[in-house]
C-alpha cells in the first residue's frame, strides 16, 4: 500500500474543488490586488475543519469513554494490540495506531486521528465479543487502511474547500450589493430617480443571486462529500480484503449487515467514521454504501484477482 500523499491525492476527485478554490483565489486577488483578503477567507474556510480534525482523537475518547489497551493490558486486550500493530506495520504506517475499546450495544468500529503518526483505532466490546478472531482482523484492516489512506485529511480538505469557496461567493455578492447600493444613492442625490429605482433593482437581484449560489454551492458540496464518504469505505473495504482476506472481509461485513442494534445517540456524532452507518431512505444522501454493494465489489475484486492469472494474460 503506498504511503505517500501523492498517491492519496491522485486517487481523489476533490483535487477539482482546489482548483476552483485556486482560481477564485486568483481572481480576488487580481480584483483587489491584495492577498491578505483571499488568504483571511480561506482560513475562515478551513479553520473549522481543522479544529475538528486535531481534537477528532480528544473528542472520540470523551464521546465513547474509550478505554486505551496496550501489550502490558494483557489477556484479549493484548491480542487486539498485537494484530491492530502487524496490520500497521503492512500497511506501512510509521506509528502503531492507540487501539482502543468501548462499550457500545452495536457492533462497529471505527479510526481517527490527524495523521498516520497519531491515530486511534476503536472497537465496540460488542464487536470484539460477537465476530471471530478472522472477522476482527478483517475490520480492524478496514480501519488501519483508512489511516493509511489519509481519509480523515480527504475529509478535511473538501469541506474547507467547500466553505472557503461559499465565503468567496458570499464576498462577491456582498461587494456586488455594495457597488449598486452606492450607484442607487448617487443616482437619488442627483435627482435621476429612474437609474436609482434600476440600481435598487439590481441590488435585490444580486442579493437573492448570492443566497441561491451559495446555498447551491453548500448542497453540492454536502453531496460531493458523501460520495468522497463512500468511495473511501469501498477503498478500504479492498484494501482490508488485500491486508487480510476477501473472505474474512466479506465475512465481516454479512455479520454487521445482521446486526440490528442501534448506536447510542450520544455516539452518533461519530457515525459517518465508523465501518457501517445505517443507510438514508437515498444512497446519495448516505454516509456508506449498501453493506449488500460493498460485498458485491469486494466480490468482483476478488474475482478480477483469481482470473489475474499467467494463463490468462
Amino acid at each position: 500500500m503506498n504511503n505517500t500523499l501523492n498517491s492519496f491525492i491522485k486517487n481523489y476527485f476533490f483535487l477539482w474543488y482546489l482548483f476552483a478554490l485556486f482560481a477564485i483565489f486568483i481572481f480576488i486577488y487580481f480584483f483587489t490586488k491584495d492577498i491578505t483578503l483571499p488568504l483571511f477567507i480561506t482560513a475562515i474556510g478551513f479553520i473549522g475543519s481543522i479544529i475538528c480534525l486535531l481534537s477528532s482523537k480528544i473528542m472520540a475518547k470523551y464521546v465513547h469513554k474509550i478505554k486505551i489497551v496496550t501489550l502490558e493490558t494483557g489477556g484479549e486486550a493484548a491480542k487486539l494490540y498485537e494484530l491492530v500493530e502487524k496490520l500497521a506495520q503492512k500497511a506501512n504506517l510509521p506509528k502503531t495506531p492507540e487501539i482502543g475499546i468501548y462499550k457500545s450495544p452495536d457492533c462497529n468500529a471505527f479510526s481517527t486521528g490527524f495523521s498516520q503518526s497519531n491515530s486511534l483505532v476503536a472497537f465496540s466490546d460488542t464487536l470484539l465479543k460477537t465476530f471471530t478472531s478472522e472477522e476482527i482482523e478483517a475490520v480492524a484492516a478496514h480501519e488501519v487502511s483508512h489511516i493509511a489512506n489519509y481519509d480523515m485529511l480527504g475529509t478535511v480538505i473538501i469541506e474547507g474547500t467547500v466553505r472557503s469557496i461559499f465565503y468567496f461567493i458570499k464576498f462577491a455578492f456582498i461587494i456586488l450589493g455594495v457597488f449598486f447600493a452606492f450607484f442607487s444613492y448617487s443616482s437619488a442625490n442627483s435627482g435621476d430617480q429612474n437609474s436609482a429605482e434600476g440600481f435598487d433593482m439590481f441590488k435585490t437581484m444580486s442579493a437573492w443571486l448570492g443566497i441561491i449560489i451559495s446555498t447551491a454551492i453548500m448542497l453540492f458540496g454536502k453531496l460531493i462529500s458523501l460520495f468522497y464518504s463512500r468511495h473511501r469505505e469501498y477503498k478500504a473495504d479492498a484494501n482490508a480484503a488485500l491486508l487480510t482476506s476477501p473472505e474474512a472481509m466479506i465475512s465481516a461485513l454479512q455479520k454487521l449487515a445482521q446486526d440490528e442494534n442501534e448506536t447510542p445517540i450520544s455516539q452518533t456524532e461519530f457515525s459517518c467514521f465508523k465501518i457501517t452507518n445505517r443507510p438514508s431512505f437515498l444512497e446519495i444522501l448516505s454516509t456508506h454504501p449498501a453493506i449488500e454493494k460493498r460485498i458485491a465489489a469486494l466480490k468482483e475484486q476478488d474475482s478480477e484477482t483469481n482470473n489475474d492469472t499467467p494463463l490468462n494474460n
